[in-house]
């Protein structure tokens, strides 16, 4: 079967903006609530003239332990945070570029309308990030208002201020932007603070934005033993595709947890304290009972249940490392310390073979279209694979289960197994994306990161 990962760099068309999100009202305060003073403390040295802008970044003359948090994806995020103003943009020292700011109190307040939406106020404090495209690309951004804040996004190119307002503005949305088929160059972002008619609504956020190449693997050294890989491509109807790898030589160690009910992979990451994170085996949707094994810290948790079939399983053999097997109905892995079963059987001994039960190849209709898929996977070096595929959504076309475990081998799974997919597939990632969320949930139809589902349980790394 034709592999996923041709080589070469597909360069899209012209650019289009899809900027998407809630607009106004939903989540801005009352328009009747006092605003802050409008203070206008640029400098002068920004792009007040048609001349342009000072191109220069801040320096990274900092240590981690000064870092207040700007990029805080990857080890690459450390150093003095620039002011975020025309003449000290915020820089991007790694891919992707997520921040937590403020545009309260901000040292810019002079960017009031833009080209591309020059009827909407914006006339609170903004903050301004600068990058450089090497290649071609897309552009993908997103933003969560916090503290009853209200800020836009705005993509520019060469911006400069002419008759009060700001041009070379490629697109503009309130949460959610991405622009496609762009050329490499210098590109700003501004955050900007929305205003009505009586009040502006400056305040918290927290921001992701990205450059995107079509058929290249992005990867990032998120932190020792923990490495993310990214990758979109035009091939099989277009797709995106998610993988974590995991050294437990690095100390790093899988742990699946039962849920309290139904709780989302992001909201149950962050009270676990995990690293990373990825939705578990299937579940009753009525009651969000497990249908899987489940077990943690030699703890048996819950027991396979879902077909009556037995269910190969991954997990943490004490001794031996990492390893699958095959479970019964109800009954336990007593080798195994930490496990988690699922449905089908994707790779045994190097070899792709979607397995409804040994020897069976899967025959059902959800497994023979396409559906956005997780999975979990070892590599013949002891590793443990994480690995999301998007669908149902702009964002991929998805896979069918057999396409799943033929990308498993692809990626360098010797074992692999399949866990709940369609509306429960989420992977997070701490401190990658808005939430940490990396794949593209599709509950809500979006291509974004709010679509999390609901699910009985999840698999960690610590």
């Amino acid at each position: 079967m034709r592999g996923l990962f041709p080589s070469g760099l597909l360069v899209a068309c012209a650019p289009t903006a899809s900027p998407v999100g809630a607009e106004r009202g939903a989540q801005a305060p009352d328009a009747a609530t006092p605003s802050p003073p409008h203070a206008d403390t640029a400098s002068g040295a920004g792009p007040d003239t048609a001349d342009g802008v000072d191109t220069g970044q801040g320096t990274d003359t900092g240590t981690p332990e000064s870092d207040p948090g700007w990029n805080r994806c990857g080890s690459q995020h450390h150093g003095t945070r620039p002011a975020g103003t025309p003449d000290d943009p915020i820089g991007v020292p790694a891919w992707p570029m997520v921040d937590a700011g403020t545009t309260l109190g901000a040292s810019t307040d002079r960017w009031d309308r833009y080209d591309c939406a020059p009827d909407t106020l914006e006339t609170g404090p903004e903050v301004l990030y600068r990058f450089i495209a090497d290649r071609p690309g897309d552009f993908r951004a997103e933003v969560r208002e916090l503290d009853g804040s209200d800020v836009d996004l705005h993509l520019l190119r060469d911006p400069r201020i002419e008759d009060g307002i700001v041009q070379g503005c490629l697109g503009r949305a309130h949460q959610r932007l991405e622009l496609t088929g762009l050329p490499a160059g210098e590109y700003w972002l501004a955050i900007d603070s929305w205003a009505s008619e009586s009040a502006e609504f400056p305040g918290a956020y927290e921001l992701a934005f990205e450059w995107i190449e079509e058929e290249v693997w992005r990867e990032v050294e998120v932190g020792p033993g923990i490495r993310w890989r990214t990758l979109r491509t035009a091939a099989e109807g277009g797709q995106t595709f998610q993988v974590v790898s995991v050294d437990p030589d690095a100390g790093r160690f899988m742990r699946p947890d039962l849920h309290s009910g139904c709780e989302s992979v992001p909201d149950r990451l962050d009270a676990l304290g995990a690293a990373v994170g990825i939705n578990g085996g299937f579940f009753n949707v009525s009651n969000c009972t497990a249908l899987d094994l489940v077990k943690a810290d030699g703890i048996v948790l819950s027991t396979n249940q879902l077909n009556g079939l037995p269910q190969r399983a991954v997990g943490h053999v004490p001794g031996t490392g990492l390893a699958a097997n095959w479970v019964d109905p109800g009954a336990d892995w007593p080798e195994a310390s930490d496990a988690t079963s699922g449905y089908p059987s994707l790779v045994a001994d190097g070899v792709a073979a979607a397995e409804a039960e040994p020897g069976v190849t899967v025959y059902s209709s959800t497994d023979w279209s396409r559906h956005p898929r997780s999975a979990m996977g070892i590599t013949a070096d002891g590793q443990l694979l994480l690995a999301t595929v998007a669908g149902r959504t702009p964002a991929g076309a998805g896979l069918t289960t057999p396409r799943l475990a033929d990308w498993m081998v692809e990626l360098g799974a010797v074992e692999a197994v399949g866990l709940d997919g369609g509306g429960s597939s989420t992977l997070v990632v701490r401190g990658c994306w808005v939430d940490g969320v990396v794949s593209h949930p599709s509950d809500n139809g979006l291509p974004d990161w709010r679509g999390a589902r609901g699910v009985s349980d999840g698999v960690y790394i610590y």
